[in-house]
């Protein structure tokens, strides 16, 4: 799951806490889609990761959440070469 954030999200996550969704029984983490590729031009959509437990939801974000520490970090590394 975090390969296809990282693919196609851009990170943080909208939500700092997971919503649940009473309809569907599920925890719902929102992200913003990223600009990759698009061969169609359309807007960026927002994305929701549907997840079954609270404890899976809250391990998503902050697994996203790190994505944002390591971006940063390479970034930064390359600057300095």
């Amino acid at each position: 799951m975090i390969d296809y954030i990282e693919a196609n999200c851009i990170v943080p996550p909208l939500n700092s806490h997971p919503e649940y969704d009473e309809d569907s029984d599920t925890w719902d983490v929102w992200f913003e889609e990223s600009e990759g590729w698009n061969p169609y031009g359309l807007e960026r959509e927002l994305i929701c990761i549907p997840l079954d437990t609270l404890e899976e939801a809250k391990e998503l974000i902050h697994k996203s959440e790190a994505l944002v520490y390591h971006e940063e970090a390479n970034k930064e590394n390359q600057e300095s070469s």
